[in-house]
């Protein structure tokens, strides 16, 4: 089970909580009366701040994300090796640092 760090940002917010002893999972409640028609949807308050960690695996950063980290993890590579080491051995560990920080990053399915 992962946990989930939950803030009240305001004072009348309830925390999540299972209606019956049998719920998969939590009840929300909302700040504010909201009124819906059917079908309409509305951004709705809670008060609460809910922080998701990324090995809960419901955060995709998807390939863009793991192109920019392995640009970041190269562009590092490249500054900090800039003056010291010959251009081809830069690029050689600009291309691995690339490949690890952007695989880091995969999913384990």
């Amino acid at each position: 089970m992962i946990e989930l760090p939950v803030v009240r940002l305001r004072e009348e917010a309830t925390l999540p909580e299972r209606a019956y002893a049998g719920d998969a999972g939590l009840d929300l409640s909302t700040c504010e009366r909201v009124e819906l028609a059917p079908g309409e949807r509305a951004v709705v308050p809670t008060g609460l701040a809910v922080a998701i960690p990324a090995r809960a695996g419901m955060v995709n950063v998807g390939g863009e994300g793991q192109i920019v980290v392995g640009a970041v993890a190269a562009a590092g590579v490249g500054l900090a090796l800039d003056q010291e080491t010959s251009g081809a051995v830069v690029i050689v560990l600009m291309l691995i640092a690339s490949a690890v920080a952007g695989t880091s990053l995969a999913g384990s399915e």
